[in-house]
C-alpha cells in the first residue's frame, strides 16, 4: 500500500514571511522603536526645559521694594530635576537688566539665592530668568513675574465693637476693639479719641507686653473732658512689620454719640 504524504499548511508560512518583512522595513523606516530618522530609538520626551519658581525672600509678611537695595534674595522652587549649572537674571518689564547672580552648580528645590543689583529695587512687577543647563539636553531657560510692593499706607488692623448711643452713659472710659489684619500683625504706640474740631478727650495704650497686636485688644480711652453728642474720631498709631523707611502708620475710624 502506498503511504501518502502529509504536506505543511502553505497559507501559514506565507503570512508569517509577510508578517517578519514588514516588522522589519517599519524598523528601517523609523516608524516603530524610532524617531522618524532611521537613527534609533526616539528621544521624545527625554530632554525637558527648566521649570523653575522664583519668589522673592522677605523678613516681612510682603516683599517690600525698599529693603532690596543691594542684593534681591529669592528662593528658587526647581521642578526640571537634575539642572547641572545655573544662574538668575533680573529684567524690567522692557527688557532692561538689572542685576544677575553668581553661577552656581545643581540646583535643588527651595534653594535660597542672591541676585546682585545695579540699583536699590523700586515698587512695581519685574521678570526673573532662570538660566542652565539640564545634562544631555544643553543650555534652558525659564522666566518667572515678580512683584515688589510699595509700604503700607495704613496701619494694618481692624476695629470691632465700636462704642454708639448716647454719649452721657460714657463716664470715664470709651473703650474700642481692634485685632491685626489676616497675615498680619503691629505694634501698638498709642490711641486718641478727638471730636469734628481736632479737640482731644481721651489718649490709651495698650498695657505693657501686650503692645504687639497678634490677636483682639481693647483699647480704653481715659477721657479728659465730658463726652459729648456728636461725632469722634479714633487714631490708632503704630509700627507695621516693614521696612524701618516706610516709619510709622496710622488708623483712624469714626464714631457717633447721640
Amino acid at each position: 500500500m502506498a503511504t501518502r504524504v502529509r504536506r505543511a499548511p502553505a497559507a501559514g508560512g506565507v503570512l508569517l514571511a509577510i508578517v517578519l518583512l514588514l516588522a522589519l522595513a517599519l524598523i528601517f523606516t523609523g516608524m516603530v522603536g524610532g524617531n522618524g530618522t532611521g537613527q534609533g530609538p526616539s528621544l521624545a520626551g527625554a530632554c525637558g526645559q527648566i521649570h523653575a519658581k522664583v519668589r522673592p525672600y522677605s523678613r516681612f509678611p510682603a516683599a517690600f521694594a525698599n529693603q532690596y537695595t543691594d542684593k534681591l534674595r529669592v528662593t528658587v522652587y526647581n521642578r526640571t530635576g537634575n539642572v547641572k549649572t545655573w544662574h538668575l537674571e533680573l529684567y524690567t518689564y522692557g527688557g532692561q537688566r538689572l542685576g544677575r547672580s553668581k553661577e552656581r552648580s545643581y540646583l535643588t528645590y527651595g534653594t535660597k539665592a542672591a541676585i546682585n543689583l545695579r540699583q536699590a529695587m523700586q515698587p512695581g512687577d519685574y521678570t526673573v530668568v532662570v538660566k542652565g543647563e539640564v545634562p544631555g539636553c544643553g543650555e534652558s531657560t525659564d522666566s518667572n513675574p515678580i512683584h515688589l510692593r510699595q509700604c503700607l499706607s495704613k496701619l494694618p488692623i481692624r476695629f470691632f465693637n465700636k462704642p454708639k448711643g448716647t454719649a452721657s452713659d460714657y463716664g470715664k472710659y470709651v473703650s474700642i476693639g481692634i485685632q491685626p489684619r489676616e497675615g498680619w500683625s503691629a505694634r501698638i504706640i498709642n490711641s486718641t479719641l478727638t471730636n469734628s474740631a481736632g479737640v482731644v478727650y481721651g489718649k490709651a495704650e495698650l498695657p505693657k507686653g501686650y503692645k504687639k497686636l497678634i490677636g483682639q485688644q481693647y483699647l480704653n480711652h481715659k477721657l479728659k473732658r465730658k463726652l459729648q453728642p456728636g461725632g469722634y474720631s479714633v487714631t490708632v498709631r503704630g509700627k507695621a512689620p516693614q521696612p524701618t523707611a516706610c516709619g510709622n502708620k496710622t488708623k483712624t475710624t469714626t464714631l457717633k454719640f447721640k
